[in-house]
């Protein structure tokens, strides 16, 4: 009977310790760049298979935010493994947004520069006959007028692109957000 009571103590501890190891028992010590680097590889060796992959990941998210380990450090001093996941979450959604306002600003300053161009063109136009004999201001007409419908053609373009269409267009351009300014 002792040795069954004994067994079942030690089970019972086992299972505490699995469930705190699981349900983030251990907490990132950020205090130092050593002690953050082993309580994080603790963390990530102990936590169950299938949330080393979502905690991993959740800390390149992290470290993305953050333009300094000491910053990185701070922010996840003392957070369990399901603080960071969830701080990985919360962090990946705000990068999202900060994407899509850079990309919208983005959008918005091609379709502006595209009219602007097409207005320079057409006023250009008028200036032109004034200054030029007929023949040279047709010439330069001819060739304002196309610029003209090329420029009006890109805004209409940019306007008229999904939120995924200009992305991969404005990535294909080398455009990248910019996280320096959060």
């Amino acid at each position: 009977m002792k040795k069954i009571l004994r067994h079942a103590g030690i089970i019972a501890v086992s299972i505490s310790v699995i469930i705190l190891n699981g349900c983030g028992g251990e907490r990132v010590d950020g205090s130092s760049a050593g002690k953050l680097t082993s309580s994080l590889q603790s963390i990530s060796q102990n936590i169950a298979l299938d949330k080393k992959e979502v905690f991993d990941s959740a800390l390149i998210t992290i470290k993305t935010r953050y333009s300094n380990q000491s910053d990185f450090a701070k922010a996840i001093d003392g957070m369990s493994a399901d603080d960071v996941i969830q701080k990985g979450e919360d962090t990946k959604k705000e990068l999202t947004t900060i994407k899509n306002n850079q990309l919208q600003e983005y959008r918005e300053k091609l379709i502006t520069k595209y009219k602007s161009d097409a207005e320079r063109a057409t006023a250009r136009i008028e200036e032109d006959r004034k200054q030029y004999p007929e023949q040279t201001a047709n010439f330069l007409k001819d060739r304002r007028e196309g610029m003209i419908k090329v420029s009006t053609e890109q805004a209409e373009k940019f306007q008229s692109m999904s939120a995924e269409e200009f992305e991969a267009y404005a990535t294909e351009k080398g455009w990248k957000p910019d996280y320096s300014k959060i």
